[in-house]
């Protein structure tokens, strides 16, 4: 059985890695190997199928096998297949059009309007030639599900004539049936190394497109759809609406009692977050499988009281009608807990154990895992890039390899036996605690770039108060009516109040937490292994030399990354990493021992991208601290991530044309960064790699007479060379400024010279806008290759035509972020490798 549900596992994931290369394939190898190894070992030594058995049937078996490979593999092209007919068409992409659509998700409030999903009911007839012209004649409707953003004008924007009535957003409810005016968008994020996939994700959601809210207002009909699906929207809303009010808005942490009841944590904010990851409590602050089991456990107990109460375990047996109704316990609250893949793994569990009861058969703990794991990937073939998907199934794994399922010992002293068995209650919970905390090790690495040291400590103390008072105490202040409801919310809130209070101080050490690279797959695949001799069932006393050689196995994960292989950057090279970054500027420069990073991306509502973008590639790269930090000027899309980046990873110093009196100033003071102005002269070495500054002027400081005119003509232009390429980092630079740019290097003829010896490499000043890429600029540089980085449609229209045009009349291609993801450049020796991350 097992190895026939691991060949439909690779199946499915032979046919993702050919449709998510290379992403996956990193995933898939180790995972694919060591599952093969697995089942290959438990084969060999199984009693149930000797050797002159196997020969008899090797050929069916083989058959079998690869049949049930090709179902794994087929499905998930099926499904791949079906998921790109429902995508939205590209020629709708900034289409406005009419549609009827219900509400059937919770609604997440956002900073400036709520985002919420809904199912198409109808597109209205007045759009349908657009639609039929997108679709070419076919008879299917696009988009059967949109995230629909409706966002509060900006008073700058908003005509003088609106009510103040027209620009308040209305509750959204789940079951509400919408006519909306929406302008549409395909399915599209940004594409960077480390970074959150969101088209990935949509895909995932079965989510085919979004929309945005525009004029005129939408309007809520009195139609009513009903689902299983909406009936359990509505009842979730109906459960978060009830936390809330009971706690109040202003209680701290009604967003974790909602996600410990629903699953619900959109109201948890990132600081929360922020302690409950370092402390190593995420995986408590959601619907863990132990929730679920309680749930479970619960009403099996009640069904089976209530069933022997009567004459019907005559006809029926108790036990297994309390395994029905303890399944469809589970079922149900894992539907209500947002059918979450380690709800469905527990779930999934206790109905295999209910199978196995009816069929009065006697299961093995890993069968009921193997199961449970081939039917989550039957549902859903891409859980497998969700992390809850690996943490789940990889702790109960550790928890059944590590202590195997045995008997209670049997004691001959009654007076004895509570004392012993807590005494081996709590040696077994020390030593799950622990099996899980190493077991987790490389797939923690692997999905966070990190690992919390006080962890352990902080689940001693958080397991047991959120298990066993904070989430039974939710779970009833739900359940239970009026005021007696409420004092079971406001316990539950109490209790975690004072978890987190102990929490905090736990989070703030300054060893609490260790950062790694992300692993190479043979490395994770060596950490595994490693686990795998650590946690091995059996007196650890007796084989503690070859635990300890699996321990340190598994801790060269943590080992930085440039020890073990290096950057692959050699002495006189240098790696150009521009980001995907939006409308914002952002640009990593590594040599061989140092690190530059040029802008920190826009702002952008609570998109943050320093905390997103860069500080997740920083870590995942092995990257432990920035050398030098420019900032090219004080404008909102080129210092988004500043702060973040300030507040959370090590700078050396910085340079920067920001005036005295801007807010920014006062970061640098507060987390002792030197900050240095910007000036053209200014240059220096690392690692055989040239640095040269060639704006502002080099009497420019921080006063601001420096700063009267516009931001973008102060831009910081860095000049990155080493013997073959020339790399110009420009900023916002505008005509004025690039004939400033001019004159320098008329008056430097050697500098030229040495430039125009160098393949050169150009950002295009301004993102591409047409009042930078003077003409004269860009013909004294001469560049071999020209960048930029925009934003997908972005309001400015960047790259212009016009400049895109420049550049193309010299033979040159614009290769602007929004086209081609992220850009890696290596400047090796004479040649420049490139890799767009836009596949």
């Amino acid at each position: 059985m097992r190895i026939f549900i691991t060949l439909f596992m690779l199946g499915q994931w032979t046919c993702l890695s050919f449709n998510h290369w290379p992403e996956f394939i990193e995933l898939f190898i180790p995972f694919g190997i060591l599952s093969l190894i697995y089942v290959g070992v438990h084969f060999y030594f199984s009693k149930r199928i000797v050797w002159w058995e196997f020969k008899q049937i090797k050929t069916p078996i083989l058959m079998l096998g690869i049949g049930i490979f090709s179902i794994g593999f087929y499905q998930v092209d099926y499904l791949l297949q079906q998921r790109a007919q429902s995508v939205l068409p590209a020629m709708l992409d900034g289409q406005t059009l009419q549609v009827r659509a219900v509400v059937d998700d919770l609604p997440k409030r956002t900073s400036n309007g709520v985002q919420f999903n809904v199912a198409v009911l109808a597109w209205k007839e007045p759009q349908r030639n657009v639609i039929q012209s997108a679709l070419s004649g076919s008879n299917t409707m696009p988009a059967k599900r949109l995230s629909i953003h409706w966002k509060i004008p900006n008073p700058k924007w908003r005509p003088k004539n609106t009510n103040h009535s027209e620009v308040l957003i209305p509750e959204i409810i789940p079951g509400q049936v919408w006519d909306l005016s929406l302008k549409l968008k395909v399915p599209r994020g940004l594409k960077n190394p480390y970074g959150f996939d969101v088209e990935q994700w949509m895909m995932q959601q079965q989510i085919d497109g979004s929309g945005f809210v525009s004029q005129p207002t939408p309007k809520l009909t009195a139609d009513s759809v009903w689902s299983f699906k909406i009936l359990i929207a509505k009842l979730r809303y109906q459960i978060a609406q009830k936390v809330i009010h009971s706690l109040g808005e202003k209680a701290p942490y009604s967003g974790v009692i909602s996600a410990l009841v629903m699953g619900d944590q959109q109201a948890i904010s990132q600081e929360d977050w922020l302690v409950f990851n370092t402390t190593g409590i995420g995986h408590l602050i959601s619907i863990s499988g132990l929730h679920v089991t309680m749930f479970a456990a619960v009403g099996a107990y009640v069904a089976n009281c209530l069933w022997r109460r009567t004459r019907l375990p005559l006809k029926f047996p108790a036990q297994k009608f309390a395994a029905l109704v303890g399944f469809i316990s589970a079922l149900l609250y894992t539907f209500l807990a947002g059918f979450q893949v380690p709800a469905q793994r527990t779930m999934l569990m206790v109905g295999v154990v209910g199978v196995y009861l009816f069929l009065c058969r006697v299961p093995k703990a890993f069968d009921i895992w193997w199961w449970a794991l081939g039917i989550v990937l039957l549902l859903d073939p891409w859980a497998i890039f969700t992390p809850g998907f690996c943490l789940s199934f990889g702790a109960v794994a550790a928890i059944l390899y590590a202590m195997p399922p045995q008997e209670d010992a049997k004691h001959t002293d009654i007076d004895l036996i509570f004392l012993e068995k807590l005494k081996k209650s709590l040696t077994e919970a020390v030593r799950v605690q622990a099996v899980v905390t190493i077991a987790l090790i490389p797939l923690t690495v692997w999905w966070f770039y990190q690992i919390s040291l006080i962890s352990p400590f902080a689940n001693a103390l958080a397991i047991p108060i959120v298990s066993f008072l904070v989430t039974p105490l939710a779970m009833l202040g739900v359940l239970l009516p009026w005021w007696l409801g409420d004092a079971c919310l406001w316990l539950a809130h109490t209790c975690f109040a004072i978890l987190a209070w102990f929490l905090k101080p736990m989070a703030a050490l300054p060893w609490s937490i260790i950062y790694a690279a992300k692993p190479n797959a043979w490395l994770l695949a060596i950490g595994i292994l490693g686990v795998i001799v650590v946690i091995r069932p059996g007196p650890i006393l007796n084989s503690w030399k070859s635990r300890l050689l699996g321990l340190l196995a598994c801790l060269l994960l943590i080992i930085p990354k440039s020890w073990l292989m290096g950057h692959g950057i050699s002495l006189g090279e240098f790696r150009m990493l521009v980001w995907d970054i939006g409308q914002g500027s952002a640009v990593l420069i590594q040599t061989k021992n140092h690190t530059l990073l040029y802008d920190t991306g826009p702002v952008s509502g609570n998109f943050d991208p320093g905390k997103r973008i860069i500080l997740p590639f920083l870590r995942a790269s092995g990257i432990d601290k920035l050398d030098q930090l420019a900032i090219s000027h004080q404008d909102a899309d080129h210092v988004g991530g500043l702060v973040s980046i300030l507040e959370n990873f090590p700078v050396k110093r910085s340079i920067g044309t920001i005036p005295e009196d801007h807010p920014l100033q006062q970061q640098y003071v507060k987390h002792h960064v030197t900050l240095s102005p910007c000036q053209a002269g200014h240059s220096w070495q690392w690692d055989g790699v040239e640095f040269y500054t060639w704006h502002p002027h080099a009497g420019t400081t921080f006063e601001k007479k420096f700063h009267t005119g516009k931001p973008n003509e102060m831009s910081c232009v860095i000049e990155v060379r080493n013997q073959h390429h020339s790399v110009w980092l420009t900023g916002d630079v505008e005509k004025r400024a690039e004939q400033e740019i001019i004159e320098r290097l008329l008056q430097q003829p050697d500098q030229l010279s040495k430039i125009h010896q160098r393949n050169i490499v150009l950002m295009t000043p301004h993102h591409g806008s047409k009042t930078s890429s003077n003409p004269e600029f860009v013909q004294l540089l001469d560049p071999n290759i020209v960048f930029s980085q925009s934003g997908y449609k972005n309001r400015y229209n960047h790259p212009h035509p016009s400049v895109v045009a420049l550049y193309q009349s010299r033979g040159m291609q614009l290769l602007d972020t929004n086209l081609t993801g992220a850009q890696r450049w290596d400047s090796q020796q004479s040649l420049l490798k490139h890799e767009f991350f836009r596949k």
